[in-house]
């Protein structure tokens, strides 16, 4: 460990909501201490208190700390007036909802910032409300259904994003909100998992995996991208008691696995691709340590992989921050860097944290990449924002 780094401080270990955790957050292995979902509501209350000295884990330098956390609180700030009254967020897709509002919601959430309380405690509660008011009969979390043929950018295409997406935020906000309204998200979660559960891929091909739904050709039923937001939802739900059939996650494991590319020692976006990229890897990586494969071999390859390629890849950083998905591989990658350590944590994390903050504009917003301009600057700002947040593991499924 580095001397002179911040010791950021995290959640409270110590509440029963915690005590559902592994030490290094791996597998969905259930505790003799497991919380219902009833119980977990008081316990959530004590999120925001302090780990014990020990507990507490050295990321940055006290110069970066500062630098990240005013960066962080300008995005904050900048996110919440672009907010509808109806608590969802101006975007160009509407497809892209309710997933949109739930990542600049989850962004307050990393910050520390709590439903029904203090600066944004207003704006988090118009979010839920509306994500809540997204969900069909079915537990499908949509503004725009699936049409009956692919549609790039419509419902086929984020139907499974948003599911993913909504139910992790509703997963982190259980416990934290008034008793009406955690009942509410309660219904939603258990409506929710169980259609997560129920659109996982059969397909021999696929098994085990989400996509498109339905997928533009046979070679694009599933990514890995969709896969990670989902698991995400399950590892949520079953942190704070809701039941998670052990077949669903192995499946997804084994999903997870089998886009592993040899060859290079990367993860694929999908099990047709014959190369990986440094954001699939991350992911994989990601995935492997919250599905209980923390010690799996794939993840060292993997993490050499991603820390020997800078992000935003390519020497014209401002260039290539407006092409291709690069705010999603900067979260991806920035979560890696969290659940892999020293050295790896240096080494991919700190560049990125260097770029965003050099071109962050002064009002605390970016400029689109194409994912943005294609859905929403506030899909662009919102996942980096939630990737400066990283290091401050004020998110449950940010727990290494």
């Amino acid at each position: 460990m580095n001397r002179g780094r911040r010791q950021l401080v995290s959640l409270a270990g110590a509440s029963a909501l915690w005590q559902l955790l592994p030490a290094n957050l791996r597998g969905f292995v259930p505790s003799a201490n497991a919380a219902s979902p009833e119980k977990a509501t008081s316990a959530a209350i004590e999120r925001g208190a302090p780990r014990d000295a020990d507990q507490r884990s050295p990321l940055l330098s006290e110069q970066e700390f500062t630098a990240c956390e005013q960066a962080l609180d300008r995005t904050l700030t900048w996110i919440v007036r672009q907010q509808h009254r109806r608590g969802s967020y101006p975007v160009r897709k509407i497809a892209g909802e309710p997933a949109i509002t739930c990542l600049a919601t989850m962004a307050m959430l990393a910050r520390g910032h709590q439903p029904g309380r203090g600066e944004f405690g207003k704006s988090i509660d118009q979010a839920i409300d509306y994500v809540l008011s997204c969900q069909h009969k079915d537990g499908m979390f949509a503004v725009v259904r699936p049409e009956s043929s692919y549609v790039t950018h419509g419902g086929s295409h984020n139907v499974n994003y948003n599911q993913g997406i909504a139910g992790l935020l509703l997963t982190e906000v259980y416990g934290m909100t008034t008793p009406e309204r955690d009942k509410r998200i309660k219904e939603a979660i258990q409506k929710g998992l169980a259609t997560c559960i129920r659109r996982q891929s059969r397909l021999p091909s696929h098994h085990g995996s989400w996509g498109y739904d339905p997928p533009p050709n046979d070679t694009s039923v599933a990514d890995l991208s969709v896969v990670s937001w989902n698991l995400m939802f399950l590892r949520g739900a079953k942190n704070i008691g809701f039941d998670v059939p052990a077949n669903v996650v192995a499946r997804t494991m084994d999903y997870v696995e089998r886009s592993y590319w040899p060859q290079d020692g990367g993860f694929r976006y999908s099990l047709f691709r014959t190369e990986s990229t440094p954001s699939m890897s991350a992911v994989g990586i990601v995935m492997l340590s919250l599905g209980g494969k923390g010690d799996s071999p794939m993840i060292t390859t993997a993490a050499k992989h991603v820390s020997e390629t800078a992000w935003p890849f390519s020497e014209d950083v401002r260039a290539a921050m407006v092409a291709g998905s690069v705010e999603y591989q900067a979260y991806y990658m920035a979560l890696a860097a969290l659940h892999l350590g020293e050295p790896y944590w240096s080494r991919i994390y700190l560049p990125i944290l260097k770029v965003l903050l050099q071109t962050q504009h002064a009002d605390g917003s970016w400029t689109d990449g194409d994912d943005g301009v294609m859905f929403s600057s506030i899909y662009s700002v919102a996942m980096y924002a939630l990737t400066l947040a990283v290091p401050l593991q004020l998110l449950p499924i940010y727990q290494p």
